[in-house]
């Protein structure tokens, strides 16, 4: 079983026959997963940013999150996701997180056209695996992508050089930042102008409870905000700029 939502705008450029799929885990589960603190408020901005990218591009999606996942470990519950997907009549389907804040409308429209172009298209994390991957149903082979590295550093890399191997084209969109451990938003936020409201309060709201909020939010955010210069407004603004 699973849950998805269709989007019942015309489709842009004709691409009725791709879907998207958002492989994402609910807020409270994706902060207790990657045990983030206060992180639940962190991931329901992310997924709302998410979700309004998803739209804007016109496609159907599908969000397959924890309560309608199959199988004994992520790459069964992924390929199984993918597979339902696939299994409803689309062509082509583009698979995305929700813990790449910076992923966006005009990226996942990209990946579809290239996809129409008779490519494979990857979007590489900086932490060696991906935030997107999209596909034709005929290049889905189950079995060849369950040898591979899943949630290892060396994902992205050994996928594209399996894809080469066969003789498929690829096109691998910009790099971007996912988040998995607190040192992810850090790094996150050093590279805006202005601190993005939803990460100043998750540190707010975090470090707070710490035995020593003081001396470890100096240690660890004021170096931020020293180099930032943080402006409240929307509490999606700057984050998910691209």
């Amino acid at each position: 079983m699973y849950v998805y939502l269709l989007d019942m705008k015309m489709n842009p450029k004709g691409y009725s026959n791709t879907a998207i799929l958002i492989f994402a885990n609910s807020p409270e589960e994706e902060s207790r997963r990657k045990s983030l603190l206060c992180g639940g408020e962190l991931f329901r901005d992310i997924m709302a940013r998410t979700s309004t990218a998803v739209k804007k591009t016109g496609l159907p999606y599908f969000h397959i999150d924890e309560h309608h996942q199959r199988g004994a470990n992520f790459e069964n519950r992924f390929l199984n996701a993918m597979e339902d997907v696939l299994e409803k009549g689309y062509e082509y389907i583009i698979a995305i997180g929700a813990d790449t804040p910076r992923i966006s409308s005009r990226q996942i429209l990209t990946a579809a056209e290239e996809l129409h172009k008779g490519q494979i298209v990857i979007g590489p994390s900086t932490d060696g695996g991906f935030y997107l991957i999209g596909l034709h149903k005929s290049q889905f082979l189950r079995q060849e992508m369950l040898r591979l590295p899943w949630q290892k550093s060396g994902l992205t890399t050994h996928l594209i050089a399996r894809l080469k191997y066969k003789g498929l084209k690829i096109c691998t969109l910009r790099v971007l930042s996912d988040i998995d451990e607190p040192g992810d938003l850090k790094r996150l936020a050093l590279g805006y102008k202005n601190i993005p409201y939803s990460i100043f309060n998750y540190f707010r709201l975090a470090f707070k409870r710490e035995i020593r909020p003081v001396s470890y939010f100096e240690r660890h955010f004021d170096p931020i905000i020293l180099q930032s210069h943080y402006n409240k407004g929307s509490p999606l603004s700057g984050l998910f700029t691209s």
